[in-house]
């Protein structure tokens, strides 16, 4: 089963006033005694990425239909390899059409709502192959969701809330110590 490394340890944040969102995706919070900034987009996607490959392998994946279906003209190579992987790609939620010079999307994964559909499966087709399997299938997928986009304060507290933070620093998280902050202004 593939595996995806979650956004979260050990510490829960606490949600104050001092917490301060900055161009919609960054987060000041004081935690702990100390400052650290998050980021907060990536934190998202990664949860959403988790979320995903949990889904996917627990069988709990939810999908939702396209009011007006999609076509994307493929070559025949790609329409040939979307045939080979359509029963893996149904079982992720997607269900699609194939004819002779395109697919059509009529149903998606629901984490795929915002997508731009298009984009996504002319991604997908560059990336399968022949031999791609179920866990690269599931990795490309994951990688492929989409990007989320913080609207406001209480969205980012609804995040914020979800996540654990981890002691030490990684791809969105960062603590704010003294050495840190002054590498900033180093020249």
């Amino acid at each position: 089963q593939t595996k995806l490394s979650k956004p979260s340890t050990s510490h829960q944040p606490q949600s104050s006033g001092s917490n301060k969102l900055i161009n919609n995706r960054y987060l000041i919070i004081e935690h702990q005694g100390y400052h650290a900034l998050i980021d907060l987009q990536q934190a998202q996607y990664q949860q959403t990425q988790h979320d995903f490959i949990d889904a996917v392998n627990n069988h709990q994946l939810s999908s939702r239909p396209i009011l007006v279906p999609i076509k994307v003209a493929l070559t025949e190579t790609q329409l040939a390899l979307f045939q080979q992987h359509n029963t893996l790609l149904n079982e992720f939620g997607f269900q699609l059409t194939l004819s002779e010079q395109h697919l059509t999307i009529d149903n998606i994964p629901s984490l795929f709502a915002q997508s731009q559909l298009t984009a996504l499966i002319s991604e997908l087709a560059q990336q399968l192959s022949a031999s791609t399997n179920r866990d690269q299938l599931i990795t490309i997928l994951s990688k492929l969701l989409p990007q989320p986009t913080i609207q406001s304060t209480e969205q980012a507290t609804t995040i914020l809330n979800r996540l654990n933070l981890p002691d030490d620093n990684n791809d969105w998280y960062r603590r704010l110590d003294d050495i840190t902050l002054a590498e900033l202004f180093i020249q």
